[in-house]
C-alpha cells in the first residue's frame, strides 16, 4: 500500500475497528525512513528523543499507524493530519477540522494498536501478558476491592490473565473518558463473566451511566491483551471489525468479530 485508498471506506456509527500491526514485520519491511516522512517535525522531534530503541519503534509505528488509518476513511494525505490533546493527554484530530472520527492509541513491546470510532469516544489499551509482576500485590494496590479479591480467588496459573484483563480494560476505559489517571484506578470496578459483557460500575459520587458504555476484549497471537471501551449510549448493537496491517506496506481483510456473549475473542 504506497497511500491511501481511492475510495475511503465508510464506518457506521455503532462500529469500532480494531486495527493492529506486529512491529516485527514493520521492522522486516523496512520502513523506518518511509514512517518518519509521515510525521510532523514535532513528532520527529519526540522520536528524537527516545534513546531506547524498543520505545522508538513503537513511537515511530504508532504514529505512521495512526496517520494512515485515519486516511483510509477519509483518503487525505497521511502527512498532513494535525492533532491536539486535551489537559490530560488524549489526542484527537485538529486538522483536517469537522471531521467525525475519534481515535485512540496504544503499544507495547512487538504490537501497536489503533481504534476508530465515528462520533464515539473511544479508549483502547494493549498489554504484553508475558511480562512478570506481583499481579495479586498490584491488584490490592490499585484495583478495586471486589477486583482483587476475584483475582485472588483464581488459582496462580490464571491470575495472569485475568489480571490483564482488568487493567487493559481499567485503562481503556480511563483513555475513552480522556482523564488519565486523574480518576483512581479504584473508584470503577468490573466484573468478568463468560457468558455477558464485561460490566462497569462506579462510586457513588461518579455520575457515569454503566450502560452508556461498550466494551471488547481480544487476546492476540496467544500473547497481547487487548481491551476497547466506547461511549455509545444509543447503540443497540455494537459491530467490533479487527485488522492487522503494516502501514503503507499492505492491510489484511477487515475481521468482522462474530457475536460472543462475553464480547471476548481470541485472534
Amino acid at each position: 500500500m504506497s497511500g491511501p485508498p481511492a475510495i475511503p471506506e465508510k464506518l457506521g456509527e455503532s462500529r469500532i475497528d480494531l486495527w493492529h500491526v506486529l512491529l516485527d514485520k514493520a521492522v522486516e519491511l523496512g520502513v523506518e525512513e518511509e514512517y518518519r516522512a509521515l510525521l510532523s517535525p514535532e513528532e520527529l522531534r519526540r522520536e528524537q528523543r527516545l534513546r531506547v530503541e524498543s520505545a522508538r519503534l513503537q513511537f515511530l509505528v504508532g504514529r505512521a499507524l495512526v496517520r494512515t488509518v485515519l486516511s483510509h476513511y477519509t483518503g487525505a494525505d497521511p502527512r498532513l493530519w494535525e492533532f491536539r490533546q486535551n489537559a490530560f493527554g488524549k489526542p484527537a484530530v485538529k486538522s483536517p477540522a469537522g471531521l467525525a472520527l475519534e481515535f485512540n492509541l496504544s503499544h507495547t513491546r512487538g504490537l501497536a494498536v489503533c481504534a476508530v470510532t465515528r462520533r464515539a469516544a473511544v479508549g483502547v489499551d494493549v498489554e504484553d501478558c508475558r511480562r512478570a509482576a506481583n499481579y495479586t500485590g498490584l491488584a490490592r494496590r490499585y484495583f478495586a476491592p471486589s477486583e482483587a479479591a476475584a483475582l485472588e480467588s483464581l488459582p496462580p496459573a490464571q491470575q495472569p490473565g485475568v489480571f490483564f484483563q482488568f487493567w487493559t480494560l481499567k485503562e481503556a476505559f480511563l483513555k475513552a473518558r480522556g482523564v488519565g489517571l486523574s480518576m483512581p484506578l479504584d473508584s470503577f470496578a468490573f466484573s468478568l463473566a463468560d457468558d455477558r459483557p464485561p460490566r462497569i460500575s462506579f462510586a457513588a459520587s461518579d455520575p457515569g451511566l454503566p450502560q452508556e458504555w461498550q466494551f471488547g476484549q481480544l487476546l492476540i497471537a496467544s500473547r497481547y491483551e487487548m481491551a476497547v471501551a466506547a461511549h455509545m449510549p444509543d447503540a443497540r448493537e455494537v459491530q467490533l471489525v479487527a485488522r492487522q496491517t503494516v502501514p503503507l506496506r499492505w492491510r489484511g481483510p477487515a475481521c468482522p468479530l462474530a457475536g460472543r456473549a462475553s464480547n471476548r475473542w481470541i485472534l
